[in-house]
């Protein structure tokens, strides 16, 4: 379509212009796109990739819908540099479906050398009718039980020829074995975790398990290590995402008619030398679909130091959630609160929806108290005491092209606030755009903007891919982000060609930071990967010049990889790497490793 190639022509000319000005750019994490696109969850996860060129203590990965609201959460720890990837299928942390609209994966990286980095990737879910031309035959009898067994032994070898504290070996060996017993009524879930590094003792901090029984109106299920999920309260009083070393709970959901009954308790170790205890619990009244009231009681206490001093954190609120119309609801709810230091306060919140047809609105008022007691919560993107103001979400989805745009897709979500005790604004916004202008091309852009104080940051993004056949297609991306502190312009444009077992991709990257106050900024870098894949085969070859104001280098990295799949389900892995992705220069350092899958 000539139009689509007029246009990726244009963006192309704008980033290349763009790139003489001032910018700030990507770290260590890497990802190949910001727009996972637009998936059905019955067809199955959405997968989305990322690299890493630094290793990683932990990857935390908060999936917020068209509110801002955090609806599921993941978490990956002890991850080495190199190409990761996750998967999401759609549903929330109680594995319930979510509605079609917009969502986001914000991607919160913890290094292990301490630095950190936050990147959000948008994904839309949108379910497609089911369309059976003949009845499906009848299931089969379900078994009784169901057990299935999967897991991995791998190991690798690291040696830094120019680094004195890498001189002997750096390595570890990783065990790992997942069980699942499934049956009628119940369900155990098992992980075994074990690391070893060379330089360290084991660790088995990855370890989890969870077992479920349930029954007709209700369930008990009780986990180790793992989210005890959300009860459903707007302002989210006990979202439990924090990461601790030993974490251990139960939750009892129970139904009577139109009442609901959930419970919950939990206790934990933390990153610290602390330990902490909790519970919750929620009643609910009223019908699936219709008017509804709910009462939420948290209580959580932190026992520093291994002492017998505590300190407790509590809340108790109220919900109300009214239909107006077909189309339209009002949701209400009040919350008191008391924090670790013994001081009271109070917050509520007042929202109203409205969806009809592909057009999706909410607004509401929103007031959290100076001593609002809600540090564990995440009411509105972490902004959990001392604010008031307004909040603003629209989402939209034409059912129908508008002029010559195809599958257009548009979000916005406005907070307006002001801070009780300074009188501080609070003003945050972000939207997004998709469309298709043909068959062939898709198109996304994408705004954020946050200003507090004397702080303030935008980010502007455009994301275009266009399939010129049915095996080559290209994309190109340009980012602008901006701060009071820094700017940032990033683009990059890449090529796929796939025919057969076989891919190639080529991908250009270029990158421009400024810091103020950096003695080593600016900083330019351009990168240039190749990427060959023939099952059961992959090679992998970057170049990356990168230029500072205290130096400059190339840095070459050479990975090779042999993958083969035998009897169905079993797959070997042998890899063998030169060079060390993150340095400035290039290193004589040499990576193997071999994992085997079953």
């Amino acid at each position: 379509m000539r139009l689509g190639r007029y246009l990726c022509f244009v963006l192309l000319i704008m980033g290349l212009c763009l790139l003489s000005g001032p910018c700030a750019g990507q770290d260590a994490l890497r990802l190949p796109t910001y727009d996972a696109g637009v998936f059905d969850p019955n067809e199955g996860p959405i997968i989305v990739r990322y690299r890493l060129l630094k290793d990683v203590d932990e990857v935390e990965i908060l999936v917020e819908d068209f509110r801002g609201q955090v609806i599921d959460r993941l978490n990956f720890v002890d991850l080495r540099a190199g190409d990761h990837r996750f998967s999401w299928k759609g549903l929330d942390e109680n594995g319930q479906k979510l509605p079609d609209g917009r969502y986001r994966f914000n991607m919160r990286v913890r290094f292990t050398d301490g630095s950190a980095e936050e990147k959000t990737v948008a994904v839309r879910i949108m379910t497609m009718p089911e369309r059976l031309k003949i009845a499906p035959p009848k299931p089969l009898l379900p078994k009784k039980r169901v057990y299935r067994v999967d897991g991995s032994l791998s190991t690798f070898y690291r040696r830094n020829a120019e680094d004195p504290g890498h001189r002997e070996t750096d390595g570890e060996q990783r065990v790992r074995t997942h069980l699942v017993v499934a049956g009628k009524s119940m369900k155990m879930d098992g992980l075994f975790s074990m690391r070893r590094p060379y330089s360290r003792e084991a660790d088995y901090d990855g370890s989890r398990a969870m077992a479920e029984k349930r029954w007709e109106g209700g369930r008990l299920r009780g986990v180790f290590r793992r989210g005890l999920g959300v009860l459903g309260d707007p302002m989210k009083l006990f979202s439990d995402f924090r990461t601790e070393r030993k974490k251990s709970g139960g939750r009892l959901d129970q139904e009577y008619g139109w009442l609901e009954l959930t419970a919950l308790g939990f206790g934990a170790e933390g990153n610290v030398d602390t330990e902490e205890r909790g519970m919750a619990c929620r009643l609910s009244f009223g019908p699936p679909e219709g008017w509804r009231l709910g009462v939420n009681y948290t209580n959580r206490r932190a026992i520093p130091d291994g002492g017998f001093s505590h300190r407790t954190s509590k809340a108790v609120s109220g919900d109300v959630r009214v239909p107006v119309r077909d189309d339209m609801r009002l949701m209400m709810e009040y919350a008191a609160t008391e924090d670790t230091e013994g001081r009271a306060d109070r917050g509520f919140l007042v929202k109203a929806e409205h969806e009809k047809g592909g057009l999706r609105i909410s607004g509401g008022y929103v007031d959290l108290g100076e001593c609002f007691a809600a540090e564990f919560s995440d009411p509105l993107r972490g902004i959990t005491e001392d604010v008031y103001g307004g909040v603003v979400n629209a989402d939209f989805v034409a059912r129908h092209g508008l002029w010559k745009l195809d599958n257009m897709a548009a979000g916005l979500r406005m907070y307006v606030l002001r801070t009780h005790s300074q009188g501080k604004g609070i003003n945050e916004g972000d939207g997004t755009l998709r469309f298709s202008l043909g068959e062939r091309d898709s198109f996304l852009l994408t705004w954020f903007g946050r200003e507090e104080g004397q702080e303030w940051s935008n980010s502007l993004g455009g994301n275009v891919r266009y399939r010129w056949n049915e095996t080559y297609q290209s994309g190109l991306q340009a980012n602008l982000t901006q701060s009071n502190a820094s700017h940032t312009w990033r683009w990059a444009l890449d090529g796929s060609l796939r025919k057969g077992r076989s891919t190639l991709r080529l991908s250009l990257e270029r990158i421009r930071r400024v810091i103020e106050q950096s003695s080593a900024s600016p900083y330019e870098e351009t990168c240039l990967r190749f990427d060959v894949y023939r099952i059961p085969w992959r090679g992998q070859l970057s170049v990356r010049r990168s230029r500072r104001a205290d130096g400059s280098g190339t840095n070459l990295f050479l990975r090779a990889e042999y993958s083969p799949l035998f009897l169905h389900r079993y797959r070997l892995t042998a890899y063998l790497a030169l060079g060390n992705r993150s340095a400035l220069e290039t290193e004589n350092q040499i990576e193997a490793g071999m994992e085997f899958r079953f």
